[in-house]
Parts: structure tokens; sequence; C-alpha cells
């Protein structure tokens, strides 16, 4: 995989990370050194927060991205949680959270890119926001978030309105047909 892509190679321990993310998989050795790393993690932020022209959509970006390429614990979920810490610093700065498009992209692409990609996000999700105060209180999730060109292609490709009814046989082959039929007109 390495050799198809020339974002994702070994870096050395030490080597310092520049333009590009990397999960670094960090020994901490305890959890104090686990709740250490956390705690530099904030101090660097709460320091760039403090100076003058201050970017949230950077700063978030980057806190984001340290906290997903550290992997500070053993198991899942820290792709959610290194989202959750990128919304809490926007919406603290006054900005609206990040509906980032591709957030497996967050390590895969050049650090300017998932800064542009964060900021895109948040104006896509106030966008959302927005339209949900228009729209009257029963409106359909897919006006919302403008999926109905996707629910038309979906139904011309043999998609049913409703395809999951309840206790019924599904044909999984069929859904995945579709899926990929979908992601490939994206």
């Amino acid at each position: 995989m390495i050799r198809q892509d020339p974002l994702l190679s070994y870096r050395r321990p030490g080597m310092p990370i520049h333009e590009h993310g990397a999960i670094v998989y960090p020994n901490f050795g305890s959890v104090e050194g686990t709740r250490e790393f956390m705690e530099s993690l904030c101090q660097r932020h709460q320091a760039a927060a403090s100076v003058p022209g201050y970017d949230a959509y950077q700063a978030a970006a980057e806190l984001q991205r340290d906290f997903i390429s550290a992997h500070a614990w053993q198991g899942d979920f820290h792709g959610r949680h290194s989202r959750i810490l990128m919304n809490f610093v926007l919406e603290q700065s006054g900005a609206p959270p990040s509906a980032v498009a591709e957030f497996d992209n967050d390590l895969l692409t050049s650090f300017s890119d998932w800064i542009d990609a964060v900021r895109a996000g948040s104006s896509r999700y106030k966008q959302w926001q927005d339209r949900v105060f228009e729209l009257s209180d029963d409106a359909d999730p897919v006006t919302i978030f403008d999926l109905e060109p996707m629910r038309q292609l979906y139904q011309e490709m043999g998609g049913s309105p409703h395809p999951f009814t309840p206790e019924a046989q599904h044909d999984g082959e069929i859904y995945e047909r579709l899926r990929s039929q979908l992601s490939s007109n994206e």
C-alpha cells in the first residue's frame, strides 16, 4: 500500500512529521504517560489560541490531527474522539462544527488541505443548520441535506424507496452492487 501512495510511508521514531500526518502509535508506558501527552496537547492548543490572529480552523484541524495521530489508547474510536475535539474547539471559538466530507483524509492530505476541508465542513454544517430553520419541522432529511439527486439516482438504478422492510428477506448482493454504482457516480 505504501508503494501505491506516496503519502503513506514509514517514519522512524523521532523523525519530524511536517506536511502530512502520521499515526505514531506511541508507547506511553503508563496511564501517567498518556495523561502527560494529553495535557501537552491541551497546552499547545491553549498557547495557539492565545496568539493574535488565532485561526480556529487551523487550531481545530491541528488538534484533531495530533490527537488521531497518537492513538493514545488501545481499541477503537480514536477518529470519533478526534472529531469531537475538533468540533468542540470550533464551537468554543464561535464557529459551527465541521461536517467534513471525507474525514478519513485527515492523515492522508496535506495540512493546508486538511484545514481547508475542516473550514468547508463548517460551512456545510452551517448551510444545513440554516436550512433546518428555514424548513418546517417535518422536513425530509433528503431535502435538508440536499440529497434529492442521490435519491433519484438510487431509484433509477433499481433501488426501492424503502429497501429494508422489517422481517423481510433481503438480497445483500443487490444492495452491495447498488452501493458500488452510487459510489462510482459521485
